[in-house]
């Protein structure tokens, strides 16, 4: 029975747990916005959605109302 080689894996780490800002700061940095830019870009880009969202809200209610207690 032939040997599988396997890559040897001394001092590698080949798994590793990052948090969402971990993972997101670099990206982030990429952009070279300030979260206020960001904010200023995600306004404009989805300002249709947002508009169309808080028109429902005003209309209809919360989705949850019949679900609180209080």
């Amino acid at each position: 029975m032939a040997k599988i080689a396997k890559p040897p894996t001394e001092n590698r780490i080949d798994t590793g747990v990052v948090s969402a800002q971990q993972l997101a700061t670099p990206q982030l940095a990429a952009q070279g916005l300030t979260s206020v830019q960001r904010q200023i870009k995600f306004d404009r880009q989805y300002s249709a959605w947002l508009a169309e969202q808080n028109a429902r809200s005003e209309a209809k209610g919360l989705w949850c109302d019949e679900l609180r207690v209080w």
